[in-house]
């Protein structure tokens, strides 16, 4: 002869799985980011050139790069977006490492587009180092000088 459960027991029961799914889904961290398309907005309400042309052709766009970490829902979403790019996590990287690393790839990314700019237009130019960037430090060996992770001008 079996037992009847009663419906406080299942309900209860229910509720619990019901809990620890969405947490396995949406809050337990995994070691992904999920790299994907941002937005694109035209830069002409940001920016005012008083000597501009007004009878400009085409639109500029300031376009971004939506990096997100990601838990089992999205990675299981990524999965069927063509645009998004599933990347593991570098291990021992904190925020502070990755916004450096980040700022870097912005700065060279400038450098390179105003380079290619001077270069289309044959104009020389040199490359003069204005700052240095700490992105991490070798955990095994003890720097001689006092390093912390940042950007730094020089000067």
């Amino acid at each position: 002869m079996r037992l009847k459960k009663s419906p406080v027991i299942k309900v209860t029961l229910y509720l619990i799985t019901l809990v620890v799914l969405v947490y396995v889904m949406v809050y337990m961290p995994t070691p992904y980011m999920i790299n994907q398309p941002g937005l694109a907005e035209e830069i002409k309400p940001m920016v005012s050139i008083p000597a501009a042309d007004k009878e400009e052709k085409g639109t500029f766009m300031l376009t971004t790069v939506s990096v997100s970490y990601a838990n089992l829902a999205m990675l299981a979403t990524a999965q069927f977006n063509r645009n998004a790019e599933i990347v593991r996590k570098e291990p021992d990287r904190n925020e502070e490492e990755y916004e450096t690393q980040q700022r870097y790839y912005m700065s060279s990314s400038q450098s390179n587009a105003i380079m290619a700019a001077y270069h289309l237009a044959h104009i020389d130019y040199d490359i003069v180092p204005e700052y240095v960037f700490i992105v991490g430090l070798f955990k095994a060996v003890t720097p001689k000088v006092n390093f912390t992770r940042g950007y730094y001008p020089q000067g």
